[in-house]
């Protein structure tokens, strides 16, 4: 059995998973066939070698017509907002469950991978109709259903899938502080969807600003 240790000791986000994973040896080709499969229009993904804090590592990106992607979530000061602008969230479309299964259904993928993607929606489905006294088929996914959160699901998956790894723990996951924009507004960190998604996992608080833990991740 490969097991594998996930150590956050500063986070975690989709697109951090799939660095980490193409660090410990997954391929990228697998990725880009995967992602051309979901049939999104614009959307390709990019690996680049970097330096963090003279540590060498790999730097996962989703494009979206051109663009870098990004979560739509936007780390704000933990101090007053007073006299802060704030940053506009996303032009996301607003997707539903049904919408995501159609996406990930249609893909080029092993049938356990589209399970667990699609385990990583109803987990955080479940969370959020729960938060918004709604049903899990009636929320809206605005951030966790762009285009380049899917495809940081799809691709952490199946990277996952590639690497052998059947069992994997984690070892006191940072969540960070202060607060975080999202389509609904200001919440704090870690976001409620994630904090719901945390129990029974360990995890570090306090000491890194901003939302070091997403949804996805």
């Amino acid at each position: 059995m490969r097991i594998a240790i996930l150590d956050a000791w500063s986070g975690v986000a989709g697109d951090m998973w799939v660095g980490a994973m193409l660090d410990a040896g997954a391929e990228l080709a697998p990725l880009v066939d995967a992602v051309r499969s979901l049939q999104l229009p614009g959307v390709s993904i990019h690996a680049d070698a970097v330096m963090r804090a003279s540590l060498s590592g790999t730097h996962f990106r989703v494009e979206v017509g051109g663009s870098g992607g990004g979560s739509g979530f936007q780390m704000l000061s933990p101090v007053a907002h007073a006299g802060v602008q704030l940053p506009k969230g996303g032009d996301h479309e607003h997707r539903r469950l049904a919408d995501i299964e159609r996406i990930v259904g249609r893909a080029d993928l092993p049938e356990i991978v589209v399970e667990r993607c699609l385990d990583v929606y109803r987990a955080i489905g479940e969370v959020e109709a729960k938060a918004h006294g709604t049903t899990m088929q009636d929320v809206h996914f605005h951030e966790v259903g762009a285009e380049d959160t899917i495809v940081d699901v799809v691709c952490a998956c199946l990277a996952t899938h590639l690497l052998g790894i059947e069992r994997m723990y984690a070892n006191g996951i940072a969540v960070g502080s202060g607060t975080v924009r999202a389509a609904h507004g200001i919440l704090p960190v870690p976001a409620p969807a994630t904090a719901a998604l945390l129990r029974g996992i360990p995890v570090r608080t306090g000491g890194l600003q901003g939302e070091r833990t997403t949804p996805t991740g």
